[in-house]
């Protein structure tokens, strides 16, 4: 029997640098769930395609709607630049275009004096379908995939590095755990960090807790304190906090969600007598972050640690059905999580 053929994948994004540097190409298609990065790369390949543009009505940006046709693009894309150089435009929201398929002509003989960047903001399951197999054949398609696990330690360390200041595993690993899984609100900190250590190169795990420990703002760490505390007033007041931050609803009830899981193994582990350190290895977590999800008392309770992981699951499935005003939402999930019921204080 031969072997089962792989399904052709998209280069990822996080190629794009390499790239730039071989040569600039006519078309970039970016696609998939990490606006962020999909974002900051157009950015990055606008700013490398700089010195070709002669003509500032030769920089185009687009955002789609339902009834802009992809002719429309096309048609722009093909025209001439103003100026003697090339033409930068920049298509966003393209996964609402409906005909797509006819960008695979234009994929297939691309304007030369045209780069056309396409933003398509969410995932594309049949690569083999048009115009992907044809963008996918030239190159021209790059993929912006979720970070997930240990992925985003590796992303900060790159993203510290870009600031000049060294992140090694654990203490990027323990920023990821107090800031959460944004990667807005995790490059944010890296000049604060830059700033801290001064004349320091390496980011120690101590460093990241004091200046979350001095920082006006509330964190994550403080979030999850409050709620392990069962203080509902001080978990609803730090929750608001986070959100005008600018954290987002899934992230915050991912790292809920995380917070019971890990104050639920480390009861197990304890029962079998296991280390605090050795225990924070053998379920993959920052030993900082373990001690303090031992710290949260409050749900060190059969009880309450049931009821929290039913009223997770039921929240996950709510957020991703419905439209929610995150504010109103937390209000009611931490209600749920730290409730006035008597089954709550056995």
């Amino acid at each position: 029997m031969s072997p089962a053929r792989k399904s052709p994948s998209a280069q990822s994004i996080l190629n794009i640098k390499q790239s730039l540097a071989k040569e600039i190409l006519p078309v970039y298609y970016f696609f998939g769930e990490d606006i962020f990065t999909i974002d900051k790369t157009i950015i990055e390949v606008k700013k490398h395609c700089g010195k070709l543009v002669e003509s500032d009505f030769d920089n185009e940006t687009i955002s789609c709607d339902k009834n802009l046709k992809v002719e429309d693009i096309l048609e722009l894309a093909s025209t001439f630049p103003f100026g003697g150089g090339k033409k930068v435009i920049v298509v966003r929201n393209f996964e609402v275009i409906k005909d797509k398929k006819k960008l695979a002509d234009y994929a297939s003989n691309p304007v030369d004096s045209t780069i056309l960047i396409i933003a398509h903001y969410g995932k594309q399951k049949a690569i083999s379908s048009e115009p992907f197999s044809t963008l996918y054949k030239k190159n021209f398609l790059f993929e912006a995939k979720e970070l997930k696990g240990y992925e985003w330690a590796n992303w900060l360390k790159r993203e510290a590095e870009e600031e000049g200041i060294v992140l090694p595993d654990s203490s990027a690993q323990l920023l990821v755990d107090i800031v959460g899984e944004s990667k807005h609100l995790l490059q944010m900190h890296l000049p604060k960090l830059r700033e801290f250590i001064g004349d320091k190169k390496t980011v120690s795990e101590s460093d990241i807790m004091e200046i979350a420990s001095k920082t006006r703002e509330y964190n994550i760490f403080q979030f999850l304190d409050s709620i392990g505390s069962g203080d509902k007033q001080k978990s609803i007041l730090i929750a608001f906090n986070l959100i005008d931050q600018g954290y987002e609803l899934l992230n915050l009830l991912g790292m809920l969600t995380k917070y019971i899981s890990i104050v639920a193994h480390s009861i197990e582990l304890d029962e079998l007598k296991i280390p605090d350190m050795e225990a924070a290895k053998k379920i993959d977590v920052n030993y900082y972050f373990y001690i303090n999800c031992k710290k949260g008392k409050y749900f060190r309770n059969h009880y309450r640690l049931a009821n929290a992981a039913k009223v997770l699951l039921e929240a996950d499935l709510a957020i991703k059905s419905t439209s929610l005003e995150a504010k109103n939402f937390l209000t009611s999930l931490i209600a749920k999580l730290i409730p006035d019921d008597k089954i709550s204080h056995q």
